[in-house]
């Protein structure tokens, strides 16, 4: 079984290319989203801007704003990065950016991003 997904991040570009994950209803006003690295193709070379974007149901995807992010790179603890972000401020949906960048050499990530835990209000 294979966990996670397998992200390709080119080695030009800022940020190289960006990856989102689909829009889900918030559950409470705070949130904890924890992001985990599992494999890289490198341990240099490369960084994952990992944001939590909102918006409110009748705005476009171009106006949400950043709740917060955590940046995740190759010069982190190795070989596994526990990353978390706890968060306040979520509108009505809320979803995952991935801004990722390389350093002159395409990579490849192989990652997971965990369900949001909600807190209540």
């Amino acid at each position: 079984m294979l966990i996670g997904q397998t992200i390709f991040i080119p080695g030009s570009g800022t940020p190289g290319v960006n990856y989102f994950g689909a829009w889900m209803p918030r559950h409470g006003d705070a949130l904890t989203a924890v992001f985990e690295v599992l494999r890289a193709s490198a341990t240099t070379g490369w960084s994952i801007v990992c944001k939590v974007q909102t918006k409110d149901s009748e705005d476009s995807d171009a106006s949400a704003s950043d709740l917060g992010s955590v940046t995740i790179d190759a010069a982190a603890t190795w070989p596994i990065n526990k990353f978390t972000a706890v968060l306040t401020g979520a509108k009505e949906l809320v979803r995952i950016k991935f801004e990722c960048n390389g350093a002159g050499t395409d990579r490849w990530v192989h990652m997971r991003t965990n369900p949001i835990i909600w807190q209540p209000n």
